[in-house]
């Protein structure tokens, strides 16, 4: 899952969390990747009020984040970059919230990387 909080499109950064040993690491951002994801940000932002307007504007944030910091689920920086299409029961709190892409959906349309491909990926 990649938040909007871990794109730095000025600094051409990616935040990758949690990966290999847990660690987290930063990654260069193709300049070619900048412009389309500049896109699905503005698109994701336009989702993001709708789905506040509608009350559904929260994601799934791990247990310790959602505790020290209760309304970041709800924050813009903490939507999910490629969300998935429809919403989903959370199975602990049985609320209805966003929830991100499958992995492998998002990998099947940034391999050809462009502007039009990323815009379909949250359609």
């Amino acid at each position: 899952m990649l938040w909007v909080k871990d794109v730095e499109l000025e600094r051409r950064e990616i935040i990758v969390r949690d990966g290999k040993g847990g660690k987290d690491r930063v990654t260069m951002l193709p300049e070619s990747l900048v412009e389309p994801l500049r896109t699905q940000l503005a698109l994701r932002r336009v989702w993001h009020e709708q789905d506040a307007v509608l009350g559904k504007a929260d994601v799934w944030l791990p247990d310790a984040l959602a505790v020290k910091y209760p309304n970041a689920s709800k924050a813009w920086s903490r939507q999910y970059v490629f969300a998935a299409k429809n919403y989903s029961i959370d199975p602990r709190s049985k609320s209805e919230r966003g929830h991100h892409a499958e992995e492998k959906q998002v990998q099947r349309y940034v391999k050809p990387a462009t502007p039009r491909t990323l815009r379909r990926i949250s359609l």
